[in-house]
């Protein structure tokens, strides 16, 4: 009796690539019924004309695709690996379909030939990566350019070469150039200094403090991994010369002139101090601000919150405002002395800058920065005129708090409190209104005037919550009658002006 022995792995030729198709091959691993296309067949990618030594029993899909306008016919075709056949693949099935897509029919069929063949164990599941080796296999070039998957960097088109993993093709450089340096530094071999993106960046050993750190860590029983360091260094042959390092340093990012406050661009600044504790200024003298074109004195503001708290002073440049300044200016437009040495003025705010930090907790706020000078008294004309009304419209409001009932519960001794009965025929409504400046009493208080009758009437609301509703006489609110007298007119003569 004859046996044959079947061997562990079969030598595979993938059928090549048919110029002017789009073609693709998988090894079946399963079948997704609900899957739609070519998503519906899980498994490896296999290059096509590639060589691999894989498992016999397995079962391999091969698809062609035309790419004309009219026709998109899509050829697929399912092998067997078998051994004891040239090439080491055996036909098993051909579908074509007109429309050029994977359809129902053909993954129905690929599902049945697949359970088959997984019952008779000649393709069990699941397949080992090592039952796809691919045997010698040739490099491709990138068609279409694309970045690195090992460095990062652009690969040009044609410059590099392309492989396949689980997730599709990726690119990568045959030799991966070395980094370039992100950071300005001193250059590893002549010391001389290399400005950021200048130099490339080389591996370096461990320095004096990851021996120290590691040795430490070994006294406790532990094991320290020492991390990889990085040294920028001439990417090329050193020059003969090493050029010095740059004092000062400039900004690589915009930010605002500790001296001045005022934007400096990137690369316009110079960075001043040790590293981790550089300060921007502007690198010769600070440009006049337009905001201060005469150069007078200014004083700083920092605010500091935490949260969404806000601040006093939350003003853009350009704004004029008063502020309250320690060991402020001796005179100027509103000036007024407040205790402690503080001072509060008209000022104008020349420049403006909020940042974020935390505190020691590590709880996230705000620092608002902001640089003022004494306004002008052209400048300040509009400020304290608004301030002049303010302080009127305080006054009058004490005064109409005296004259009128404009609380609950409180009323003039001449003020008279008619019962609701007497006020069923009394239209207040229809009767002239003067309004009231904000805080001199709740915000639904109206007064009215009625110069027939000589009264002044004050309607007061009266449903809240704490409030004696037993007073209220006109619906929900308290109406007040009041003598038309001399102070109460010129009361109401003040409050027109505020209007």
């Amino acid at each position: 009796m004859r046996t044959t022995t079947t061997p562990a792995t079969a030598r595979v030729a993938i059928p090549a690539q048919i110029p002017g198709r789009k073609c693709w091959a998988k090894a079946l691993g399963a079948i997704d019924l609900h899957g739609r296309g070519g998503h519906a067949v899980e498994g490896p990618w296999l290059d096509r004309g590639g060589l691999y030594d894989l498992r016999p029993g397995l079962l391999l899909l091969t698809v062609e695709r035309r790419q004309g306008e009219d026709d998109r016919a899509l050829t697929a075709t399912l092998w067997r690996v078998d051994p004891h056949v040239e090439g080491g693949l055996d036909l098993v099935k051909t579908w074509r379909n007109k429309s050029g897509r994977i359809g129902p029919q053909i993954i129905k069929g690929l599902h049945t030939h697949l359970s088959k063949a997984r019952s008779r164990k000649r393709n069990p599941a699941p397949y080992p990566l090592r039952e796809y080796t691919p045997v010698n296999p040739k490099p491709r070039r990138n068609k279409y350019t694309r970045r690195c998957y090992r460095c990062g960097t652009t690969v040009a088109a044609g410059t590099g070469l392309i492989s396949r993993d689980e997730r599709g093709y990726r690119a990568e450089h045959e030799v991966c150039p070395p980094p370039v340096n992100r950071y300005a530094g001193h250059c590893l071999h002549c010391t001389g200094w290399i400005e950021a993106g200048q130099g490339i960046l080389l591996p370096t050993g461990p320095t004096e403090d990851d021996l120290l750190a590691r040795a430490v860590a070994f006294s406790q029983g532990e094991i320290l991994e020492t991390p990889q360091r990085w040294r920028p260094a001439h990417d090329g042959a050193c020059p003969a010369v090493p050029a010095p390092r740059p004092d000062p340093q400039t900004n690589r990012w915009a930010g605002p002139c500790e001296l001045c406050w005022q934007i400096i661009g990137p690369g316009r600044g110079a960075l001043k101090g040790p590293r981790g504790d550089r300060h921007l200024i502007h690198p010769d003298r600070c440009p006049d601000n337009p905001l201060n074109p005469d150069g007078a004195p200014t004083w700083v503001v920092h605010e500091r919150t935490l949260g969404d708290a806000p601040v006093s002073y939350d003003y853009p440049a350009g704004t004029i405002a008063r502020v309250t300044l320690e060991h402020g200016p001796g005179e100027g437009p509103g000036w007024r002395e407040l205790p402690e040495g503080r001072v509060s003025v008209i000022g104008v705010v020349i420049a403006a800058l909020r940042r974020r930090h935390l505190d020691g907790h590590g709880r996230d706020g705000e620092t608002v920065t902001t640089l003022w000078r004494v306004a002008s008294p052209a400048e300040a004309e509009r400020v304290l005129e608004l301030e002049a009304r303010r302080w009127a419209a305080t006054a009058v409001a004490a005064r109409a708090r005296e004259l009128l009932a404009l609380l609950p519960g409180a009323r003039p001794a001449d003020a008279v409190h008619p019962p609701a009965e007497q006020l069923e025929d009394t239209a207040l409504v229809g009767l002239a209104q003067v309004w009231l400046p904000r805080g001199a009493a709740r915000p639904e208080t109206r007064v009215h005037v009625d110069e027939a009758n000589a009264l002044v009437w004050t309607v007061v609301h009266n449903s809240a919550d704490g409030d004696d509703w037993a007073l209220s006489n006109w619906g929900g609110y308290i109406a007040t009658a009041h003598p038309l007298t001399e102070q109460r007119r010129q009361l109401l003569d003040d409050l027109r002006d505020l209007q």
